[in-house]
């Protein structure tokens, strides 16, 4: 657990380990949100990337359902040369 102490302007400072956990970066937009008696900071939704900017990221070459289907094949392939061994 992490510490830090309200300064006397309010603020508080980040630790910079967990700031390099989350990638906070300065001018990150966080949220506070205070449930009972405690704080809970959280990323700005809007601080995150809009999803739009997202599309063809996870885009390959190769296709991921003829790897699964050859992986499939392989496997089935192996149990039978076990499944003759008994």
């Amino acid at each position: 657990m992490s510490k830090t102490i309200l300064s006397a302007e309010g603020s508080i400072t980040i630790p910079a380990e967990i700031r390099d956990q989350l990638e906070l970066a300065p001018g990150t937009e966080l949220v506070i949100n205070v449930q009972g008696n405690t704080l809970v900071l959280k990323r700005s939704i809007s601080d995150l990337p809009h999803w739009s900017t997202m599309e063809g990221m996870a885009k390959g070459e190769d296709s991921l359902t003829d790897f699964l289907v050859q992986e499939r094949r392989a496997e089935i392939a192996r149990d039978e040369i076990r499944n003759k061994g008994c």
